[in-house]
């Protein structure tokens, strides 16, 4: 948000697209104040992809943040894919570590961890950290977690940007 890649005109820096040419990898670590719908807008007009989207998750900024589904809804509000959210989320952070062999997709022989999450027709209002606000209209909401072959349902995240409501859990579809 103040400047980073890109000039005072919101356009991209020669020598940060010399960097994304070269295979420097984007991610998105929204924080309280080093996101702006402002900057993630411009970079995405210019054709600028993170290549993975994560959270600076912390005691500071839980009240904006909330957690990695608001801000995954936040990019479906600007605009990506559900697909490219969650490739972002998956196998993008997976290539970054080199460990695409062991984290990120559902291969067989892979650990099966992994969120159950519900995209939800909801109307809300996001924040930034810096004053912006993105209106939406669908929310990704998480219903549940598998992790090292445990599955636990998720009834409300603690402190998600954008309250739950809990609906069924549809298994065996």
């Amino acid at each position: 948000p103040h400047h980073g890649l890109y000039d005072r005109d919101s356009n991209l820096l020669p020598t940060a697209k010399r960097a994304i040419e070269r295979g420097v990898l984007l991610d998105v670590g929204h924080s309280n104040s080093d996101f702006s719908f402002k900057t993630a807008r411009s970079g995405l007009a210019q054709g600028i992809l993170p290549d993975s989207i994560s959270t600076d998750l912390n005691c500071f900024n839980f009240d904006v943040v909330g957690s990695l589904a608001s801000t995954m809804t936040k990019f479906l509000g600007l605009g990506l894919s559900l697909s490219q959210v969650i490739e972002r989320v998956t196998i993008g952070p997976a290539k970054a570590l080199r460990k695409t062999n062991e984290l990120g997709s559902l291969k067989p022989g892979m650990p099966a961890d992994f969120t159950v999450a519900e995209l939800v027709e909801q109307d809300a209002a996001l924040s930034d950290g810096l004053g912006g606000t993105l209106q939406v209209s669908q929310v990704l909401h998480v219903r549940g977690v598998c992790r090292a072959g445990k599955f636990s349902r998720i009834e409300k995240m603690p402190f998600d940007a954008v309250e739950s409501e809990p609906q069924p859990l549809a298994v065996g579809r």
